[in-house]
């Protein structure tokens, strides 16, 4: 696993965020984020769940990057990503996102025919030609 300087480099780059975005954003100090950004310093817990909070990812991910906690088996960041934003759902969106997955899915099971070529219902799901 990379070193936690590193993934937080990288996190703060695919924002586009400077170091001053996110001590704005985290309600850190700039010196604070400049020394876990060189290696100087490993995140506590509290500075875990800022970070966790401004980069909108769940809490698990960052206590895993900064070596607080093991991966459980088979942890998948993507995976653990898309049920934290679904979290923050209100139900009914919650239903809409489950029916697309559903859909997703079903399509996936179905074979692509030659062409690649999808028929699309209006308002319905989506058929492969055939």
């Amino acid at each position: 696993m990379e070193e936690f300087s590193e993934w937080f480099r990288n996190e703060l780059n695919k924002r586009d965020w400077s170091q001053a975005d996110m001590a704005r954003i985290s309600d850190m100090k700039s010196s604070h984020i400049s020394r876990l950004i060189n290696g100087d310093r490993n995140p506590g817990k509290k500075t875990c769940r800022q970070i966790a909070r401004a980069f909108k990812i769940p809490q698990q991910e960052v206590f895993i990057h900064a070596g607080q906690i093991d991966p459980p088996h088979n942890y998948d960041p993507e995976i653990n990503r898309i049920i934290h934003k679904i979290s923050e759902l209100k139900p009914e969106y919650r239903i809409e996102v489950e029916d697309l997955i559903d859909v997703k899915l079903k399509r996936q099971k179905q074979p692509v025919p030659m062409d690649g070529r999808v028929k699309v219902r209006t308002g319905k799901t989506p058929v492969l030609n055939g």
